[in-house]
């Protein structure tokens, strides 16, 4: 098919074949290209960026939520699902969460014996309770060999290195920038060859989705650069449905200076608070009964309205460490102590600023148990997928549902790509000729990004309301017209060009949905409707139709794909 040099596929062509093609390279991605490898199938992975150094798994803190038995324990999946159903606000797809919830701690120790190194202590595996889980389930990978910043590199690099040693081939710098469709079943994908600068048709007989959530559609974010809502956007345009995107989750505690970091919120089942600029506990005030281990959704509406009130410093809040006892800091927060006290910083006895952040989405595709899309061949994986997190996400559950969905949308697409192998066909991807004229100058798709941003965290990010939202739609629509219509003299400038594009799309979803919910529920905080009602128990599903992007509510019960 192509030439390798080590183990990293070197293009010589405009066209790819392959039996599954995966796109994106974090945790989920490589997951699911080495279930996917492991059973057969020639597998070809797409990414952004450089396979296991990009994507939000490097900036995750590498704690995993996982049921793994242990003598004494009263912990069960059964107890994992309640929790996260719970913290969901009851609107999870339950069919979906209990395969992730089942399947989580036996994934984990696979991802163990594929080279990642958990923490253990004595030979058992040193164990947290992240705000939400009733039971200590919240197992750390062993990151002590990297900044706490990129402490997820201890996850993705053995997942890299395993894919290399199987035969798994990487298209790095490499954006996917159109599903390719054949008789309503998927194709392949359209790509650019970023450093060759040229288009690439990849055919491929399934194709799993899995570049992540949409961080950079807002202003302020954790989330790396290219994690832009590119995978909402192609699946949108493939036709499927999806899911729940109000729901996106801010993250409580963004630490900006001496450098820019999430900081654990298991810290706060440990005994750390957060204070207001008079030195004053705040969070009780908002959760009488669970105080500082109130869930995020909740510590970042309170850090919103401390702020709104004049209580913040420089936009941002105090967290206090200082009752956390050195011992626990030292075997459990060792990699974020190390590198506060070579910053001159010592969690134990100061305080550290912290402000809220877009974090992460628990929107996503529409998908059944197998991590299967309605478009046939067409899987998701990761944040990718909607249904599980329901309206808010549990600490440590985004790792275990990459791993976990990844496994499975590697199994199916395996599967599947076999299938067709049997009977003989293959779709053939119709020939893409994408415009590269328009009437902007390529130079301005920057400015269109950053009002796009702007317009989203100003209206439909922590507090919203039916005003705020108007004016995040409307500049969401202007974006995407605006960028529809800058040139692009060259294959590099149409990936700029068709991701802000692509943004445009998802922020769109994630606007409508939120105009549609009149409640407010998990992360989603109407101003104007600021109840949880009984009606709104389901979701909203997003597709994209003639007349452009659609939203209907469907109640639970009559949920189905």
């Amino acid at each position: 098919m192509s030439s390798i040099r080590g183990l990293v596929l070197v293009i010589p062509r405009e066209s790819l074949e392959c039996d599954v093609l995966v796109v994106g390279a974090a945790a989920a991605g490589l997951t699911a290209a080495i279930e996917a490898r492991m059973r057969g199938a020639s597998v070809l992975v797409a990414c952004k960026g450089k396979a296991g150094r990009s994507g939000n798994t490097v900036v995750a803190g590498s704690q995993l939520a996982a049921v793994v038995p242990y003598p004494g324990s009263e912990d069960s999946p059964e107890q994992h699902f309640e929790d996260t159903l719970a913290g969901g606000r009851w609107v999870n797809d339950e069919d979906l969460l209990a395969e992730v919830v089942s399947r989580a701690g036996p994934q984990l120790l696979r991802a163990e014996g594929w080279g990642m190194r958990l923490l253990r202590s004595e030979g058992e595996l040193v164990r947290r309770t992240p705000p939400g889980h009733r039971f200590p389930r919240g197992i750390q990978t062993d990151n002590a060999a990297f900044p706490v910043s990129t402490a997820g590199l201890s996850i993705t690099l053995p997942l890299r290195r395993k894919a290399e040693e199987i035969g798994v081939h990487f298209l790095e710098d490499c954006p996917v920038i159109r599903l390719l469709l054949s008789d309503g079943e998927v194709a392949g994908a359209l790509a650019v060859d970023m450093e060759g600068d040229r288009l690439l048709t990849i055919g491929a007989r399934a194709v799993i989705v899995a570049a992540g959530g949409g961080g950079q559609l807002f202003d302020r974010t954790n989330n790396t650069r290219g994690i832009a809502g590119g995978s909402f956007g192609l699946l949108l345009e493939a036709g499927v449905a999806l899911r729940d995107m109000e729901f996106v989750q801010f993250y409580p505690c963004q630490m900006n200076s001496p450098f820019k970091t999430v900081i654990a919120s298991p810290l706060f089942s440990e005994g750390a608070v957060l204070r207001n600029r008079h030195g004053e506990r705040f969070m009780p005030l908002y959760d009488p009964d669970r105080g500082d281990l109130a869930t995020r959704d909740v510590m970042c509406q309170a850090i919103f309205y401390e702020l709104q009130k004049g209580n913040g410093i420089d936009g941002e809040v105090y967290m206090d460490c200082t009752a956390v006892p050195e011992e626990v800091l030292q075997r459990k927060y060792f990699s974020l102590v190390r590198d506060l006290r070579r910053h001159g910083i010592d969690p134990a006895r100061q305080w550290l600023r912290v402000t809220a952040t877009t974090h992460f989405f628990m929107g996503g595709a529409r998908v059944d148990r197998r991590c299967a899309t309605r478009v046939r061949g067409l899987f998701a994986a990761g944040e990718a997928v909607g249904g599980v997190h329901g309206a808010n996400r549990l600490s440590g559950n985004a790792l275990s549902e990459a791993i976990t969905t990844g496994a499975l949308a590697g199994a199916a697409a395996a599967e599947h790509a076999q299938a067709s192998q049997r009977r003989g066909s293959r779709p053939d991807p119709a020939p893409v000729s994408p415009d590269m004229g328009g009437t902007l100058k390529p130079d301005a798709l920057e400015e269109i990004r950053a009002e796009l941003r702007r317009a989203m965290w100003n209206g439909a990010s922590i507090v919203r309301s039916e005003a705020s939202l108007r004016a995040a739609l409307d500049a969401a629509r202007t974006c995407a017209r605006a960028a529809s219509e800058c040139g692009a003299t060259t294959p590099a400038l149409m990936a700029r060009r068709e991701e802000t594009r692509l943004m445009a799309l998802a922020a769109e979803a994630v606007v409508i949905s939120a105009l549609a919910r009149r409640e407010s529920r998990g992360a989603h905080f109407r101003e104007d409707f600021p109840r949880t009602e009984d009606r709104w128990l389901g979701s909203n599903l997003v597709r994209l139709g003639p007349e452009g992007l659609e939203v209907v509510f469907v109640p639970k019960q009559g949920e189905s794909l």
